[in-house]
């Protein structure tokens, strides 16, 4: 059965990406502490909270695609030797 993972993974791209992926999981978690507490000072509804941010959501999560495209292409500019 072969493995995806490559033999020396490049560090910086790796902990970019577990980074981007929980702050997206935290932002878009309608019932973690920051978000009930959110919901309970001002009454919004959960059904409201979660169409709220949906937009913002998406637009960071291409905000973050694009951080990680400039990122590998930047670190195997690197590797190949393109920039010292």
């Amino acid at each position: 059965m072969p493995h995806n993972t490559p033999v020396a993974p490049d560090r910086e791209l790796m902990g970019t990406t577990y980074l981007m992926t929980w702050t997206t999981g935290v932002s878009c978690a309608p019932l973690m502490g920051m978000h009930r507490g959110t919901q309970g000072r001002f009454g919004i509804g959960l059904a409201g909270f979660c169409a709220g941010s949906a937009y913002s959501i998406l637009f960071m999560l291409v905000v973050y695609v694009c951080t990680l495209h400039r990122c590998e292409t930047f670190s195997a500019a690197v590797r190949s030797g393109l920039i010292s």
